[in-house]
């Protein structure tokens, strides 16, 4: 369980510069969450503080019933090493070790001794058994984004985190790692930053962000219902099953699960 309460973050660069105010959900466990909105809307840094990345200015965020706000930077490090596994969007895989050296070395800061064979088996489940002795400048950029997952699913966390894990990869190679993806859910919480709409809708819930706040909470299972901010209203709820009865509704839900559908199938033929 991830609760966040009142979460602000704010930068001061000569003036201040309010990037998240008022923040509040929760994620349950096992739940899969896209986090969406506009450049600049605070998708990336609120990733960043869930995972325990970076602090926030104000409110809180628990994971397990623990506050990251009351652990120093050598207790937060060993609760992020042991429950959270984090995949960047620009893969940050170390250039001078190889691609098994790269999935293994969590294990191994945790002086694990089964960590090659770990981070072995690993690649092979993400289709990299060939390539696990060549470093990350002599692989592909769907190549790297796999190690990635590889190297934050190793420990087996509770919760994977993903900023914009599609963003810079082709069309081929982001159907493949959508497809990964949806293998953590039954395993894992997952909760993800992305622009793509289709990856968006496949989630369990999609947190819509603009202007460093929460403009809509809308649920994909059952129906779609959406809750602006904070708490659903009556006023919300009736307006959400107005428009999940609509036609327009109706085409919505039949083009999410085409969008399940074709992700299944893409992820079959591999």
């Amino acid at each position: 369980m991830i609760e966040i309460q009142s979460l602000g973050r704010d930068y001061v660069r000569g003036a201040t510069l309010t990037v998240l105010d008022n923040v509040s959900f929760s994620i349950a466990d096992n739940e899969f969450v896209s986090i969406t909105g506009p450049s600049g809307s605070g998708k990336s840094t609120l990733l960043g503080l869930l995972a325990g990345l970076d602090r926030p200015t104000r409110g809180s965020v628990s994971i397990e019933g623990q506050n990251l706000n009351q652990l120093d930077e050598a207790s937060l490090s060993r609760f992020r090493g042991s429950r959270i596994g984090f995949v960047f969007q620009n893969f940050q895989l170390v250039p001078t070790l190889t691609a098994l050296e790269n999935v293994s070395l969590p294990l191994k800061l945790q002086g694990l001794a089964d960590a090659d064979s770990r981070a072995r088996s690993l690649l092979e489940r993400v289709g990299l058994s060939d390539r696990s002795d060549h470093y990350p400048t002599q692989l592909s950029g769907g190549e790297m984004q796999r190690v990635a997952i590889a190297r934050a699913t190793v420990i087996s966390p509770s919760i994977l985190f993903a900023d914009e894990p599609t963003g810079n990869l082709d069309s081929a190679s982001g159907d493949n790692i959508i497809s990964l993806l949806l293998e953590q859910r039954s395993r894992c919480t997952v909760v993800l930053v992305t622009h793509n709409p289709e990856l968006a809708a496949l989630a369990d819930r999609e947190i819509r962000l603009k202007d460093g706040m929460v403009e809509e909470i809308v649920s994909h299972r059952g129906g779609g219902r959406s809750a602006k901010g904070k708490n659903s209203s009556k006023a919300g709820s009736k307006k959400a099953a107005k428009k999940r009865n609509s036609p327009s509704a109706s085409k919505g839900s039949s083009k999410v699960t085409r969008s399940r559908q074709s992700v299944a199938r893409k992820g079959s033929r591999r």
